[in-house]
């Protein structure tokens, strides 16, 4: 039993806020998150599973806490994506940029973002799901698409260069995010069609492959590209 010195104190490391963001997801996965908060029951879930997992004894009153905090980062890693030169590292989880130099300028305007620099949002993508912002997933937004599209509005507006350069300070990254998207949705359904082509394929392995392939864009894409008889094995090891 903790005593209550040891239950007051919340020590949060990089692996138990996973942890917790974890279970923040499957909460809502099973309907009990409202458009604010989650219900009761969601609640009593998360902080069972969560002492249980990690042999701790935090009360639900300091995970709320960190919650709080993990969405008011968020919401200020979100509006640091929405500026101009910046994009998501689907690779490390982490801010992109086209130019470093842009750094310099925007945490000087707001220096909370300072801590992105170094250390990311690993969270981010999952607390997409949790805040329910439609998530493009973990493979779906990086600088060179945004690059990349960026290019091809340029080729195609025909506007003075001051014009442009005005609105370029205002480009939303949106539009990319949402084309990103759909693409991800396709190939999710793909895998789906492999699943349903497979014979006498156990329910639960279907269930693990449909839920992973929606979560994670790496596997995602080795389903796809193996063997016919090499997809059984990843199958299995879910």
């Amino acid at each position: 039993m903790a005593s209550q010195k040891e239950t007051f104190m919340a020590k949060w490391t990089e692996p138990l806020t996973n942890e917790l963001v974890s279970l923040l997801v499957a909460e809502v996965k099973k309907g009990n998150h409202t458009t604010c908060t989650y219900n009761k029951t969601g609640w009593n879930n998360i902080h069972t599973k969560f002492n249980k997992r990690t042999g701790l004894h935090f009360s639900i009153v300091q995970l709320k806490n960190k919650v709080n905090k993990l969405k008011r980062h968020y919401g200020s890693f979100k509006k640091l994506l929405s500026q101009s030169g910046f994009g998501w590292d689907n690779v490390n989880n982490t801010v992109a940029v086209t130019d470093q130099s842009v750094w310099e300028t925007h945490i000087k305007n707001n220096s909370e973002w300072a801590k992105f620099k170094n250390d990311g949002f690993p969270q981010y993508l999952d607390l997409c799901i949790e805040l329910d912002e439609n998530p493009i997933d973990d493979g779906a937004f990086t600088p060179n698409v945004t690059i990349t599209l960026d290019r091809q509005k340029r080729k195609l507006d025909r506007t003075p260069n001051s014009k442009r350069r005005r609105k370029s300070n205002t480009y939303d990254v949106s539009n990319a995010c949402k084309a990103i998207h759909k693409m991800i949705k396709f190939k999710t359904r793909a895998v789906v069609a492999i699943l349903n082509g497979m014979p006498n394929l156990e329910q639960d392995l279907y269930n693990k492959a449909v839920n992973q392939s929606c979560l994670n864009a790496t596997w995602r894409e080795a389903f796809i590209i193996s063997l016919p008889d090499r997809r059984r094995g990843l199958l299995e090891s879910l």
